[in-house]
């Protein structure tokens, strides 16, 4: 393979560069300009300080054929040729319409000088997260922006500050006749911005959109209205929306935010996508009802965390029982009552054959809830991961013995399962061949729960990781475990056992099935975490070391 091709994977039109040696940058512009593979997509890591990357960047902009760049991080302050290199990449008017930074680390001097750039200006500032803290914009680096008219995605992250840039971004979305994704994420919109997208989006723009993301911008009530309230007059009268994914999580977006959210969606037949994650919806059942609209298309819904009630959960869920194709669902952090619940399994019962993710953590339901939830679940034949965690109640043996076959990940943290449930876990794990992790901490189930769970875990071939840490198993489950899951199982990767109340004899147990486990040979247990408060758990370490096994012993 030359060292042209290594830079090719997955498709011969994509190249991910790994390293930006000088050499393989001469290399790769020697390719692009000789037009010896017709690349579509290009990363780079980022610019090196060498004449390489000019030449790079000039094979890129003369190129007919690359429509997106993309590079890993962009840093002109200790290296100025990056200023020049990315300047000249953005002069492609032939081909280019997607440009990818994904992190910019510059001051506006360094900026200032990318007059054809679509990058706002940043000043120097982020704390240990990375999280920016500071930015303006240029309007010398925006102004050529009305220029590329094929441009047909914008994705902006953490770079665009407040109401100036948002501004003088609004001020181009006209003359993007392609554009169809917009995406301004953690951009703080106030008034001012919220008025000058609304403004944009009312002369037409809004119509030709697909991907609309406006995640992490502190956007209220007001300012979540007006941009609505703009997009509402380009839709009308009776214009057809194109919008197939909306994500606005992580925002202020109340009650009165959500009447206006539930009249946007009444007009978006078309929507797959929504994300609402991590706002203040309320008990309002206005969005829930809205749904009902595009039930048929919508395959990914997440409303997590949005202090909603039981009214517009249940309205959520009776509008998801006429649709037939979502694939993930996410409620967790929200509230359920019995008639919610019911309205969930039958949502489920109509969806369940293609459902591949159910989140419902923390939704205070309780066993009469599980019963319920229980004839929807055993519709889901596809379902890959349930998240149940933190219902005190819900894992009732009725729950567990029809959940479905095809489950990889299984949160059952703190469900109130005990020995019956169990004892129905047991059966379950038999014949859930693809489950890889399952989590059963701060559970009430004892010796008998814990004797069908670790036998069943000992013949299973397919489980990674499983957490038993706050159960009470006391000696007789320790040796259980020993015995079922460190000595015999031959899958599990990584064990949680901390906080068993594990006595002396228990701890014994488990420092001889170490041993015994790597005698045999094929030990697949890497790691047991055990609490750092079980004084015994340094009995087990030792058998370890001395034993020479691969088992490593985590005290947490």
């Amino acid at each position: 393979m030359s060292l042209a091709m290594s830079f090719i994977t997955n498709s011969p039109h994509v190249v991910d560069l790994r390293s930006a040696s000088p050499a393989r940058l001469n290399v790769l512009a020697d390719l692009i300009s000789s037009r010896g593979a017709e690349i579509e997509r290009l990363t780079l890591p980022e610019f090196q300080e060498d004449p390489a990357s000019c030449r790079l960047a000039e094979a890129v902009r003369d190129s007919a054929t690359i429509s997106c760049f993309c590079i890993g991080c962009f840093c002109p302050i200790d290296n100025p040729i990056a200023v020049q290199a990315l300047s000249t990449v953005l002069r492609n008017e032939k081909s280019l319409r997607e440009v990818v930074v994904g992190r910019i680390y510059a001051s506006s001097p360094e900026l200032d000088q990318l007059a054809d750039s679509p990058l706002p200006t940043m000043q120097e500032a982020f704390n240990s997260h990375q999280h920016w803290a500071d930015s303006q914009v240029s309007p010398q680096m925006i102004s050529d922006l009305h220029k590329m008219r094929m441009i047909e995605s914008v994705e902006l992250m953490h770079v665009i500050p407040e109401d100036s840039g948002v501004s003088a971004l609004a001020a181009a979305l006209h003359d993007w006749p392609r554009l169809e994704s917009l995406a301004l994420i953690n951009t703080k919109i106030e008034a001012k911005g919220a008025a000058a997208l609304a403004a944009a989006f009312s002369r037409g723009c809004a119509a030709r959109l697909r991907v609309l993301d406006l995640s992490f911008d502190m956007l209220k009530d007001a300012e979540i209205a007006t941009i609505i309230d703009g997009i509402l007059v380009c839709y009308r009268p009776k214009r057809r929306s194109e919008l197939r994914s909306l994500r606005l999580q992580y925002n202020h977006i109340g009650a009165a935010g959500s009447e206006k959210l539930a009249a946007l969606i009444r007009c978006c037949p078309r929507l797959e996508n929504i994300q609402l994650d991590n706002n203040r919806i309320g008990d309002s059942p206005a969005l829930g009802e809205a749904l009902g609209t595009c039930a048929r298309s919508l395959r990914k819904l997440w409303v997590g965390n949005c202090r909603l009630g039981p009214r517009a959960t249940a309205a959520i869920c009776c509008s998801l029982a006429s649709g037939a194709g979502l694939v993930r669902l996410g409620m967790g952090n929200n509230t359920f009552d019995i008639s919610g619940t019911k309205a969930l399994a039958t949502a489920l019962a109509r969806v369940g054959p293609r459902l591949k993710k159910l989140i419902i953590s923390k939704t205070d339901m309780l066993a009469a809830h599980g019963n319920e939830l229980a004839a929807g679940l055993a519709q889901a034949k596809l379902l890959r991961l349930l998240d149940l965690r933190y219902n005190e109640g819900i894992g009732t043996a009725t729950l567990l013995d029809a959940l479905p076959d095809s489950l990889q990940v299984l949160e059952l943290c703190k469900c109130g399962v005990d020995d019956s449930g169990g004892e129905a876990l047991g059966r379950f794990i038999l014949r859930a061949e693809y489950l890889r992790n399952l989590d059963l901490s701060q559970n009430a189930f004892r010796y008998r729960g814990i004797k069908a769970i670790s036998e069943a875990v000992a013949q299973s071939r397919s489980i990674l990781n499983l957490t038993l840490n706050w159960n009470k198993l006391e000696n007789s489950g320790t040796e259980l475990v020993a015995e079922n899951i460190v000595k015999r199982n031959r899958s599990i990767r990584w064990l949680n056992i901390k906080q068993i109340g594990m006595g002396e004899e228990g701890c014994e147990a488990i420092a001889k099935a170490v041993v015994d486990a790597t005698a045999r040979g094929d030990v697949a247990l890497e790691e047991i975490c055990i609490s750092e408060e079980e004084d015994r758990g340094q009995t087990i370490k030792n058998a370890a070391i001395l034993s020479s096994s691969p088992i490593k012993i985590w005290f947490w």
